[in-house]
């Protein structure tokens, strides 16, 4: 019979606490994923070229494990706390009954236990499941193939993610369930109200919200300042005034309640007001600890997902040789990889000799063009590369054309007199190439050795090799004849670029095609680069960013939400003699439900619309100081995508209010049957 009070007791359990069930159900999963993620299919793939950065990576995993087990602890201790409050009652009944204290302290402990295995059985599979997804996903975007997959169980993961979470919910039980039982059963069955009343003037509020909002807006703006990140100080500052501010804006928001109390109200607003006013005002720094953990949620689910969903590199250049070209043909033929090649170009590069009076060269128009342009940081940093320009790279013409042929581009066409600027897409990003194309309108002039060469007003930035062989800031692309003029063997470089064939890739896959290639030439001892190397770092962003991100999000989202939601409900329980009372003069349930519905809308709005607010300049102050340079160039549409994510967010907001309302309706349908038995 004991058994089956607890069993029963544990399925009760489930179905009133079913918001923390499901929290606790998605904290497995988020474990599973974050702990199992060395063994994915896409971590295989980037440890094979970036292995000392996945190492490092794999390093900080257990940092975040134990921080968000941490973190977590908060989590069960409030939302324990919420149902041993809940069941006070209940608890009593057992104690006046005969049951021993020790029996009733198993009882609980072995409820708890029974809920967290149905836990881990409901949340496993869809861990495991949502892994494959990922896996599947993501090999099917870089081109490893369905076939390269294998499914595979981490079963480190379940261990640790087991032990972690049993562990604090053993931990945290074990106290409360303890500090509980030991009660006196008159104790427990006694349905207390809020002991402790705290009292303000206004004049103080008042003044704790103007110097809330002060702390934000120094803050705000501190944290859209360019090299934040670099400054320990200055983000410690940022940081504090944050903080500091958010929690001095909830003690002030008593000031606005006590004015909306003076209108003339109708019905239960009074009421409802004086709830939330008592509510809000007692627990202003809880309120303003879960605004900042969803302000967190916020800004790295946002951060996360959009890095998610970044462009990939393009892929113009599959492979780079070094050497004369003979010798890497000769190669090539040997390893029998040529004939897999649709197109095989020489792309030549020269860097122009001004220094001993070889060769004269001035941009003096090109500067003086942006500086009549707009004043912007960007431009500034454009005006300042050029005035250090004085010995640019020069790009032969038919190289580039060649290399605008094989992505199907129209070639360029130049008169002797004629030049193309060249900019690195890794340096300049489409807000700096907009502005140079900008200040060619007006006719610019470049002058080499005293003659004027016209610059079109196109700038072109198609990679001239893969990866990082070379990167050339600013650059010009000019006519054979010139180029032979003007270059010096000494500084003159030959690269030999090549591209798949791409009826190999789509019977092969992307990544199998470039695997077999590598294998051969790796024989050769050719000295060359591959666009695999670009995807593999790509990969190694896109995933330490991406998962981390949107894995603490996720974690502070859950933490947030239902810290937010038990709290409220206890307060509710609280007060129930309140409630108790409006039933007595004549208030029925619908009145009453509808006063506990907008008391949970505002109890979550304050806090969530600061953190919306906050997470605005949040997000633009991660993108500014922690993309990597491969994400830099995609920083404008990052941050309308982290928009968009924020607004999704929100709906999964209204989701866990609509079901603190049926809570919240439940527990006032239950002190009325109570009212009712009285």
């Amino acid at each position: 019979m004991f058994y089956n009070l607890i069993k029963r007791n544990s399925k009760s359990g489930r179905k009133e606490n079913s918001l923390y069930f499901v929290s606790l159900v998605i904290s497995v999963v988020a474990f599973y994923v974050i702990l199992s993620i060395e063994n994915q299919d896409v971590m295989k793939f980037i440890k094979s070229m970036e292995s000392d950065a996945v190492q490092k990576l794999l390093l900080l995993i257990p940092i975040f494990y134990v921080f968000s087990l941490f973190v977590l602890s908060f989590l069960v201790f409030f939302t324990t706390r919420y149902r041993l409050e809940r069941r006070s009652h209940e608890l009593g009944l057992y104690l006046m009954m005969g049951m021993k204290r020790s029996r009733l302290f198993f009882m609980l402990i072995a409820e708890d236990m029974v809920n967290t295995a149905v836990a881990f059985l409901a949340g496993f599979p869809i861990a495991i499941l949502l892994t494959e997804i990922i896996s599947l996903t993501v090999s099917r975007i870089i081109g490893l193939g369905i076939l390269e997959h294998r499914f595979t169980v981490a079963w480190t993961a379940v261990l640790w993610t087991v032990i972690g979470i049993v562990l604090i919910k053993i931990v945290i039980m074990s106290i409360l369930s303890g500090i509980t039982v030991n009660k006196e059963p008159y104790v427990l069955m006694k349905n207390t109200d809020e002991g402790e009343k705290k009292r303000t003037k206004r004049q103080v509020s008042l003044f704790f919200l103007f110097i809330g909002l002060i702390f934000l807006g120094i803050a705000y703006s501190l944290g859209l300042r360019e090299g934040l990140w670099e400054q320990m100080r200055s983000l410690l500052w940022t940081v504090l005034f944050g903080i500091t501010g958010t929690y001095f804006l909830f003690k002030g928001f008593y000031f606005l309640f006590q004015k909306a109390l003076k209108k003339k109200t109708k019905g239960l607003r009074t009421f409802t007001l004086r709830q939330l006013q008592e509510s809000i005002f007692l627990k202003s720094g809880f309120l303003a600890s879960c605004s900042l953990l969803l302000l967190l949620a916020f800004s790295c689910l946002s951060f996360g997902v959009s890095a998610a969903f970044s462009q990939k590199p393009e892929r113009f250049i599959d492979f780079t040789f070094v050497g004369e070209e003979g010798e890497v043909k000769e190669k090539l033929e040997r390893a029998g990889v040529m004939d897999k090649f649709k197109n095989f170009y020489q792309m030549e590069i020269s860097l122009m000799p001004t220094f001993e009076g070889e060769h004269t060269f001035s941009n003096k128009e090109m500067i003086a063009a942006l500086e009549k342009l707009p004043i912007s940081d960007v431009r500034n940093n454009i005006i300042n590369n050029l005035e250090y320009s004085d010995s640019p790279y020069m790009v032969r013409l038919s190289s580039y054309n060649q290399l605008l042929e094989s992505v199907g581009k129209e070639p360029l066409h130049l008169e002797k007199n004629e030049v193309v600027l060249y900019e690195d897409p890794e340096l300049r990003d489409e807000e700096s190439i907009g502005i140079l194309e900008e200040a060619l309108k007006t006719g610019v002039r470049l002058q080499i050795d005293g003659q004027d060469y016209l610059m079109k007003e196109k700038v072109m930035s198609y990679d001239v090799v893969t990866d990082n062989k070379i990167t050339l800031m600013d650059g010009l692309i000019v006519e054979d004849s010139v180029f032979d003029a003007l270059h010096q063997e000494g500084n003159t470089e030959c690269y030999w670029n090549a591209v798949l064939d791409s009826k190999i890739i789509e019977k092969e896959g992307l990544i199998k095609s470039f695997t077999d290639i590598n294998k051969e030439l790796t024989k050769t001892g050719i000295d060359y680069e591959s666009y695999m190397e670009n995807m593999g770092r790509y990969l190694f962003y896109m995933v330490s960013e991406t998962y981390l991100a949107v894995y603490m999000g996720v974690i502070f989202l859950i933490i947030g939400n239902t810290a937010l939601g038990t709290q409220f409900l206890m307060y509710q329980r609280k007060t129930g003699k309140r409630y108790q009372a409006l039933f007595a003069l004549g208030a029925d349930f619908a009145k009453a439900s509808k006063s506990g519905r907008t008391q949970v809308r505002w109890y979550f709005f304050l806090p969530v619309a600061v953190a919306v607010v906050s997470s605005a300049f949040g997000i633009q102050a991660m993108t500014n100081g922690l993309l990597s340079s491969y994400y830099e160039q995609q920083q404008s549409s990052m941050l309308v995508m982290s928009f968009v994510v924020v607004i999704l967010i929100v709906v999964v907001e209204w989701v866990y209010i609509r079901a603190v309302m049926k809570n919240s309706d439940r527990n006032i349908h239950a002190l009325l049957e109570r009212k009712r038995d009285e």
